[in-house]
């Protein structure tokens, strides 16, 4: 089911933002976004407010693999205990209802950065990290 009416209704949690143009919904302390809602969308998105705190050891590992964590990087002297708590509230949008970017816009490293990277399915697979700023 797709809606190409941008009304401010909420469709299964999710709102249509003006500004931004997408569906929003916050699920389990998660922001959600998507381009253009969709049914499977939004299940998918319950799937990953359910699973990411579950998979939150594989992320922590995979962003502290970057050179940006290593000693000479911009975030030195990181670990789990230290990360997970410097990432704040995280920001997915949904590029189907099998993949997504996960964002930490908010992250208290330091004031400059968005640190994302990309993933599919359930956080199986994790790529394509990217630190902006």
């Amino acid at each position: 089911m797709k809606h190409t009416e941008h009304k401010s209704e909420t469709i299964d949690g999710f709102q249509y933002d003006n500004d931004s143009q997408l569906y929003k919904a916050t699920i389990q302390n998660i922001d959600f976004m998507m381009d253009e809602y969709t049914d499977e969308n939004a299940e998918y998105a319950m799937k990953l407010a359910s699973a990411y705190h579950l998979y939150l050891s594989k992320i922590m590992d995979f962003l502290l693999e970057d050179e940006a964590f290593r000693d000479d990087g911009i975030f030195p002297d990181q670990n789990k205990e230290t990360l997970l708590p410097a990432l704040g509230t995280p920001s997915i949008l949904l590029l189907s209802n099998n993949d997504g970017q996960c964002s930490y816009c908010n992250q208290t490293l330091d004031d400059t950065h968005i640190i994302s990277f990309e993933f599919s399915d359930i956080f199986d697979d994790l790529y394509d990290l990217t630190i902006e700023g």
